[in-house]
């Protein structure tokens, strides 16, 4: 069992050692981080401007 509240160099480990068997992203999942990683960035922009 993975603890996520473990240090990210020991995540790191757990990504490098069982990347391999998890299936690729989908077409529907990567639109979808692209979109959460734009809306991230606006809302950075908005709050830097102060409005």
């Amino acid at each position: 069992m993975i603890d996520l509240r473990s240090p990210n160099d020991m995540l790191d480990h757990y990504v490098e050692r069982y990347d391999h068997l998890l299936p690729a992203p989908s077409a529907q999942l990567l639109q979808r981080m692209d979109y959460m990683r734009i809306s991230s960035q606006l809302l950075t922009y908005i709050a830097s401007q102060g409005i």
